[in-house]
């Protein structure tokens, strides 16, 4: 057990979070559940509105996205998370980033795709 007040440590850390408010739990989930279904104001405040979709993009890696075929720029490794795959896509104005495992290409995830993933659902 793990006990912090940084939403980031416990999303990257974590395969549960219990969050609490006042002494009491008032929910207890996955990083995923907790940032696209926080239970309570507090949960969601806590995550945050703006940081949700970068910290639901942390949790996925781009081989769960990836598509086959080449992409120009410097590669990034098949476990990265897609906010990796974001940052390099914004930070090089590129709209798909190439997929390497153990140095080798293995395909490519587009920035229409980590967009989708970073879509809250409802």
């Amino acid at each position: 057990m793990l006990v912090t007040h940084d939403m980031d440590e416990a999303v990257r850390l974590a395969d549960r979070i219990a969050v609490m408010d006042a002494g009491r739990l008032v929910q207890y989930a996955t990083p995923a559940q907790i940032i696209t279904h926080p239970a309570t104001r507090f949960v969601a405040d806590m995550v945050g509105d703006v940081e949700r979709p970068l910290r639901l993009l942390s949790l996925i890696p781009v081989s769960q996205v990836m598509v086959p075929g080449p992409a120009q720029g410097a590669t990034i490794p098949s476990d990265a998370s897609l906010r990796d795959a974001l940052s390099a896509c914004l930070w090089t104005g590129r709209t798909a980033v190439p997929v390497e495992r153990d140095g080798v290409p293995i395909g490519h995830v587009t920035l229409e795709a980590i967009c989708g993933c970073a879509a809250l659902q409802p």
